[in-house]
C-alpha cells in the first residue's frame, strides 16, 4: 500500500481539506468554473462543489470518511447527495470518495443517476490515488496529504511541466 493510498483510506483531515483537495483535482482534470459552495461549513444546498465540463454543469459531492465504510452506507450517502442534481438543476453528479469501490459498486451508483438520464462521474480511492501520484497531482498531494516529493517525483513533475509549455 502506498503512502498516498494509506492516507486516503485512513483520512484524518476535515471536510474543508477534503473539499479543497477535490476542487483542486477537478481543476487538474480540466473542469471549469470550479466553485466550492460552503467548505468552511454551513448549508451548501446539497452540493459541495459546482463545476462545468464539455458544456455540462455538475455538482460534486465529497465523502471522505476516517475509516472504511460498508457499500450500503456509501450508497446511502450517494443517494442523499444525488438529490442535489434535481434540486440544483444540474446535468450530473461527480461523487468523490476516499472509499474503495469495486466495478460493480460503481455501476450500482451510476445506475441511480442514469435512470434519470443524469451524468455520473465517480472518483473513488484508487482513481484519486492515481491522480495524486501522477506528475500533475504531486503538488495537490503535497498540499493536502503532506507527502513530500521524492527526487524522482520532482523530476517527473518538472518534466511534465516542461512538456506543457508552449514551444
Amino acid at each position: 500500500m502506498t503512502e498516498t493510498e494509506y492516507k486516503l483510506l485512513n483520512w484524518r483531515g476535515d471536510s474543508l481539506n477534503a473539499e479543497r483537495m477535490c476542487a483542486d483535482i477537478l481543476i487538474m482534470q480540466d473542469f471549469e468554473s470550479v466553485d466550492p459552495q460552503s467548505p468552511l461549513g454551513g448549508p451548501d444546498g446539497t452540493k459541495d462543489i459546482l463545476c462545468k465540463k464539455s458544456g455540462r454543469t455538475y455538482l460534486a459531492a465529497v465523502f471522505f470518511a476516517p475509516l472504511p465504510k460498508t457499500f450500503r452506507s456509501i450508497k446511502n450517502k450517494f443517494q442523499g447527495d444525488y438529490k442535489g442534481v434535481k434540486k440544483n438543476n444540474v446535468d450530473g453528479i461527480i461523487f468523490m470518495t476516499n472509499q474503495k469501490l469495486t466495478p460493480s459498486n460503481k455501476k450500482a451508483l451510476q445506475a441511480i443517476a442514469t435512470k434519470d438520464s443524469a451524468n455520473c462521474i465517480i472518483y473513488e480511492n484508487e482513481a484519486i490515488r492515481g491522480l495524486l501520484d501522477s506528475a500533475l497531482g504531486l503538488p495537490i498531494r503535497l498540499s493536502h496529504l503532506k507527502i513530500k516529493l521524492s527526487e524522482e517525483d520532482q523530476i517527473s513533475f518538472f518534466s511534465k511541466q516542461q512538456n506543457r509549455l508552449p514551444q
